[in-house]
């Protein structure tokens, strides 16, 4: 183990739930934070009730999102409804560093630990509040998932086809995008804090956060006045642009292979290809402006040309030949792809239940302080002791108490 990890002296207590929340500690305590997860078993974590479970046997200690994205934290669980339970918290608020919470807007307010009561006796503490619309504003108090703001964001309407309804993008979407906002904004924050002294309130909005990534699209409507449709898998710059299928695979899955055409150089390559010189010579399809008119045209031809191809002989042939194009890879697959192998993204971790689980890697490289990923995310109440002893010095005696009041789970 390296001498030094990057966030080997941070303190994280977690009080975050589902995806967007604990992501952002599992990265930090994949770098050497140590992150306390405090849970109730009163009203589980969303995520331990949430597929795929080990061995498909739905369980509060089988799921492997919660797995993945708690790894490496440590466990406590407290019953918010003994008053006793909420002291041990603001002892675990005073120890911080950093305090993280995904709780609708209000609830914190509401058992006494707004930011602003929380800093009087914590000066340093930086708190992270990651909600659907953030924390203030007229539609604070709107409560959801990913799913919902992705519909909220814009993602829903732009995905799918023209004649069909929205279709979406694959699960609750901003769950995954605003980790990674959350995360810049605490790492600028931890550095404030180390010159100064000084705490501050993050307050990060996941619909806020996931407009960025179409805000080609909202300028394109402030400036012009169009609004962004759905047009399947068509570019707005690009053609020929799609997924079309080709020969199934040996074992009878279907296959698909994914090609962009961003030049006319690549079309001519790619239809020298296909037709040799009578298709890469045709005046119609020239020029990108003349392609982005007859890409149905396009899309059929492509469509009839790679029916009868293996997707991985076709995706070898082209990329050899400077065009963009990838099998549309299955879970199987990615599970098998060199470049995820050679990164180490999927980990074999053992587990105190299952023997062994698999949570992915950290999605981030650094040369001289690798991220490790030390242990499998807590089991429900699993380091109560320990965290109670070790970092808040409590008695074993005190341990006991508190355990008989029904404050530990």
């Amino acid at each position: 183990m390296p001498a030094e990890r990057p966030f080997q002296d941070i303190k994280v207590v977690d009080l975050s739930w589902v995806v967007a929340g604990p992501t952002i500690g599992r990265v930090l305590a994949d770098y050497g934070a140590t992150v306390i997860r405090v849970e109730t078993k009163n009203k589980p974590d969303t995520a331990r009730l949430t597929g795929p479970f080990h061995d498909s046997t739905p369980g509060v200690e089988n799921s492997l999102l919660y797995g993945n994205v708690n790894a490496g934290k440590l466990g406590v669980t407290l019953d918010m409804s003994n008053p006793f339970a909420k002291e041990v918290l603001l002892d675990l608020v005073k120890w911080a560093d950093v305090l993280i919470e995904s709780f609708s807007p209000g609830v914190m307010t509401k058992w006494g630990m707004d930011y602003e009561n929380l800093v009087e006796m914590n000066p340093n503490l930086i708190m992270l509040s990651t909600s659907l619309m953030g924390e203030s504003g007229p539609h604070s108090k709107f409560a959801g998932f990913g799913n919902i703001g992705s519909a909220l964001s814009g993602y829903m309407n732009i995905a799918g086809w023209p004649d069909k309804p929205p279709k979406g993008p694959f699960g609750p979407y901003t769950d995954f995008i605003g980790p990674r906002f959350s995360l810049i904004a605490l790492l600028s924050a931890l550095d404030f804090q180390r010159r100064t002294n000084q705490g501050c309130h993050i307050d990060v909005s996941q619909m806020e956060s996931s407009i960025q990534f179409i805000a080609q699209g909202v300028l394109d409507y402030f400036v012009n006045g169009r609004v962004v449709e759905r047009i399947g898998n068509h570019d707005f710059q690009m053609a020929p642009h799609g997924v079309y299928e080709c020969l199934p695979e040996e074992n009878g899955e279907k296959a698909f292979i994914a090609i962009a055409i961003r030049n006319d150089e690549e079309w001519k390559r790619l239809a020298s290809i296909m037709e040799g010189d009578s298709l890469a010579d045709d005046e119609r399809f020239l020029k990108a402006e003349d392609r982005m008119n007859v890409q149905d045209l396009l899309d059929n031809k492509l469509k009839n040309w790679v029916k009868d191809k293996r997707a991985k002989e076709l995706e070898t042939v082209l990329q050899h030949n400077g065009i963009a194009a990838h099998k549309v890879d299955m879970s199987a697959d990615s599970i098998e792809d060199p470049q995820f192998n050679y990164q180490n993204h999927f980990l074999h971790i053992d587990h105190p239940i299952h023997d062994e689980t698999i949570v992915e890697g950290s999605r981030y490289s650094l040369s001289n302080e690798p991220a490790i990923v030390s242990r499998p995310a807590p089991l429900f109440g699993q380091d109560n002791h320990y965290v109670l002893s070790s970092f808040l010095n409590y008695s074993a005696e005190k341990i006991e108490e508190l355990q008989k009041s029904g404050a530990l789970e």
